[in-house]
């Protein structure tokens, strides 16, 4: 591993040793909380079935494979950008190949807010940003798995030091809205500590943190 990789390995393992609450703005009952986020998906099913059906395929493919629910449609993830013109570019190179795909663009612009949330806004926030941070970890440690950047034993240590976060998380009442999605995310990255880690099973595990802070609901 080389030195570059070594200082990501080390600053990944610093920031997450602790959860970082961060100062918000809560206007009345409404969090204002922003994030962009840019899917690159295999095709569009009507229906939860239909769409796990096709799962599998894009995994095969080196896709996360993770189901993404939007506006009553089913989409099935090959990864997940912060940059449109990134996502934009992998979507065209995997349409030139012969895979029907499109990119869907999601941003979160803030959140509403129960009387007992409004009482907890700015550890809600940092909830979010946890979870965003943790997110963007393991499309860093994704990313260096795909360019053989980072030995198996380097990103299972990652993975599990970015969800420490998360475990603390989710025994904090704050956080009871969400506490199912973290309980998957948590057992998810359960079984990435035994047997070897895929690049597409860490973006999915990316994917499914971004698919909690689009749908999280504290009001």
């Amino acid at each position: 591993m080389n030195k570059k990789v070594k200082c990501f390995v080390l600053l990944c393992l610093a920031a997450c040793v602790t959860i970082v609450f961060f100062a918000c703005s809560c206007g009345g009952k409404r969090l204002n909380f922003s994030a962009s986020f840019y899917f690159v998906c295999y095709k569009t099913q009507d229906d939860a079935h239909s769409a796990s059906s096709v799962s599998s395929a894009v995994q095969s493919l080196g896709g996360a494979g993770y189901i993404i629910s939007c506006e009553g449609k089913y989409y099935i993830t090959f990864a997940c950008y912060y940059q449109k013109e990134e996502a934009q570019s992998v979507c065209s190179s995997l349409k030139d190949s012969g895979l029907e795909c499109t990119v869907l663009d999601i941003a979160v612009n803030g959140y509403d807010l129960s009387d007992g949330n409004a009482q907890s806004a700015e550890e809600i926030y940092g909830c979010l940003n946890t979870l965003c941070q943790t997110a963007e970890i393991m499309y860093e440690t994704a990313n260096y798995l795909d360019k053989g950047r980072i030995s198996q034993q380097s990103a299972r240590e990652l993975v599990a030091a970015a969800v420490l976060p998360l475990r603390a998380l989710a025994k904090s009442s704050f956080s009871s809205p969400i506490r199912a999605d973290l309980d998957y995310i948590l057992s998810k990255a359960d079984e990435l500590s035994v047997g070897f880690v895929y690049a597409r099973d860490v973006r999915a595990l990316q994917i499914a943190l971004c698919d909690c802070v689009i749908n999280a609901q504290f009001s």
